[in-house]
């Protein structure tokens, strides 16, 4: 319970990483940490949740398209869940904003 817990609070900081390196490494601990984890485990979808955040902010900091097209598989794939139900919304509402980033950038070629 007290590893869940230590989790479900470095999960909350990620929103907080200012870093290049600090937030590749918050990429790699979010995937592993989802790997880890049952599909069905409410973590495991907050996991899925910020990974698409992580990767979305990666490419705005970097300019990316992998980053880009990542953050929309996360999103993707959390809506698939059907356990998940309850961030579908939100995954939605980020998922569009990535979208429109990737329209933006064809539209520059």
């Amino acid at each position: 319970m007290e590893d869940r817990n230590q989790h479900v609070g470095a999960l909350l900081s990620l929103n907080h990483i200012t870093d290049a390196a600090d937030l590749d490494e918050a990429i790699k601990y979010t995937q592993l940490l989802l790997t880890s984890l049952p599909p069905v485990d409410e973590l495991a979808h907050r996991a899925a949740f910020e990974l698409g955040n992580l990767r979305y902010l990666a490419f705005r900091r970097t300019d990316d398209v992998k980053h880009l097209n990542d953050s929309i598989t996360a999103y993707r794939d959390l809506l698939s869940i059907p356990s998940a139900q309850w961030m579908h919304f939100r995954s939605i509402q980020w998922l569009l904003l990535a979208l429109l980033s990737r329209f933006k950038l064809l539209k520059k070629t």
